[in-house]
């Protein structure tokens, strides 16, 4: 008895617990939509959404109807003058890879 007690000790102390699983896989990254009034930045969280733990972003190609400067996993979006909209698309990474491409959409009010 006491084998097998300490068996399923050693063996539950060993698993990884869901949020260790989480840290392990490859992030994923939603799409996002936000509102600005024109001429104002908005701060916008890429994590929102994920999974996967990322610890990074990128913007993937073009900025449309404005500019993003990074901070992190937050993207500070500029409108540009007479711009109805922005978008520009991302990417997630952890060190296990880098997420699906995602679009972030900025409706200026």
């Amino acid at each position: 008895m006491k084998l097998v007690l300490l068996l399923a000790f050693i063996f539950l102390a060993a698993a990884p617990s869901f949020a260790t699983l989480a840290a392990h896989r490859v992030p994923t990254a939603a799409n996002i939509t936000v509102s600005t009034p024109a001429s104002t930045p908005v701060a916008i969280s890429l994590s929102q959404g994920s999974s996967g733990r990322p610890t990074s972003a990128r913007i993937i190609g073009s900025v449309v109807g404005g500019s993003v400067k990074l901070n992190g996993l937050i993207a500070v979006f500029t409108p540009a003058g007479g711009c109805l909209k922005g978008t520009f698309t991302y990417a997630l990474s952890n060190r296990r890879g880098e997420s699906n491409p995602a679009i972030v959409t900025v409706i200026i009010d």
